[in-house]
């Protein structure tokens, strides 16, 4: 069954790319175990919210990740919580453009650090050591602060925990594991078997 559309504003304002504006989980033409689990996260958002249960969807490129955590996001718009879509970069520019603007700064405290449902795509592209080391601290943060006051995450990455674990150390991978379900999206690349299939129907459509 379809859920009820949301307003191209409210996606807009939660950071969701056009692209994801008019589908839905039920689309979603991955394997069955992932569907149900994402299914029950979806049915159960609420306590989620309350305990800070998150989510972290990790495989290849093109199997879904990204379009499975936007549903997570829109089913939280439509219970009215905040929800906000971005990157890991996304998230130390915001920090970094606060650092001497006042107005920047509540924005990111806001729109990142203290929104109810919080998705960061495709960590695993800024997995690379900065000099630095900003990257790793800001997530490193980000990571305990929201884990600690039970606001959830969605992290799609196409690593894996060990390989995060490489990165971070194990006390992050000890608090992904305290707070987030691990879910594996395998399968053939999304991207072909759902969007390519459409885009002559929206080329086409009036």
């Amino acid at each position: 069954m379809s859920r009820p559309k949301l307003t191209e504003k409210k996606m807009l304002s939660a950071g969701i790319l056009e692209e994801f504006w008019n589908l839905d989980i039920d689309q979603f033409k991955g394997n069955e175990a992932v569907t149900k689990v994402v299914h029950e996260y979806l049915d159960n958002l609420d306590n989620a919210r309350k305990r800070g249960i998150s989510i972290f969807f990790y495989g290849t490129n093109g199997t879904g990740k990204t379009f499975l955590g936007v549903e997570v996001l829109k089913e939280a718009l439509r219970k009215g919580y905040s929800a906000q879509f971005t990157s890991l970069g996304g998230v130390i520019q915001a920090l970094t453009d606060g650092w001497y603007d006042a107005e920047k700064r509540r924005r990111y405290e806001e729109r990142i650090r203290d929104v109810d449902f919080l998705m960061i795509d495709d960590v695993g592209k800024e997995m690379r050591v900065s000099k630095n080391g900003l990257t790793e601290m800001v997530f490193d943060n980000l990571i305990r602060y929201r884990s600690f006051r039970n606001k959830p995450m969605i992290l799609t990455t196409n690593s894996d925990i060990e390989s995060v674990e490489n990165v971070y150390g194990k006390s992050i991978v000890s608090l992904l594991h305290g707070k987030f379900i691990p879910i594996r999206v395998v399968g053939e690349d999304y991207r072909k078997t759902v969007l390519a299939k459409t885009v002559l129907e929206r080329l086409r459509s009036q």
